[in-house]
């Protein structure tokens, strides 16, 4: 079993690249469609600061940056093209990206770990999952029965058994707990 799942994660960047990949990665997923003037509605992504905007333009595969000023009424905006990237210096925008959780260091995202005990108890640890076989190793990991995580990744729900074989849960405690 590998120790690992991925997820999705908000992550905060000021990397232009990154930015311009998950726009046109994501276009499909936020496109609008509208009776009027479809064409007009683009993929966009604003910075944190509100400041900024990165739009996704489908029919030329490319991403372009402004600026974004609020006119005089506060209700509409002009945009002004970023002529140069260093512009976006230090601006951050929210992304969500894909990322690679470790089950033994990581606390687990919507999920459960169910730890079966062979005298018919079960515990649900919040913490985890290395933290919760450091208890079982400091009292008597002979009692386990066996190990689940119940969880979602990638918007599907899993269902694994955790390979919890004894006789090599003292290596896995040497590689991975010390």
């Amino acid at each position: 079993m590998k120790p690992y799942i991925y997820d999705t994660k908000e992550v905060i960047t000021i990397n232009v690249k990154q930015i311009s990949e998950y726009l046109k990665n994501e276009s499909e997923k936020l496109s609008v469609t509208s009776d009027y003037k479809p064409e007009e509605l683009d993929v966009y992504l604003e910075s944190n600061c509100g400041n900024y905007m990165a739009v996704y333009y489908e029919e030329k595969g490319a991403v372009g940056f402004f600026t974004k000023n609020v006119s005089n009424n506060n209700k509409t905006y002009n945009l002004r093209h970023v002529s140069s990237i260093s512009e976006l210096d230090g601006v951050e925008f929210s992304i969500k990206d894909m990322v690679k959780l470790n089950l033994l260091t990581e606390n687990l995202p919507m999920g459960d770990l169910i730890v079966f005990m062979k005298d018919g108890t079960v515990r649900l640890p919040l913490d985890s999952f290395i933290n919760h076989v450091r208890y079982v190793l400091d009292n008597d990991y002979t009692k386990v029965d066996k190990v689940i995580y119940t969880g979602i990744s990638r918007g599907f729900k899993e269902h694994m058994e955790v390979d919890f074989i004894h006789d090599t849960i003292s290596i896995l405690a040497k590689d991975s707990l010390v």
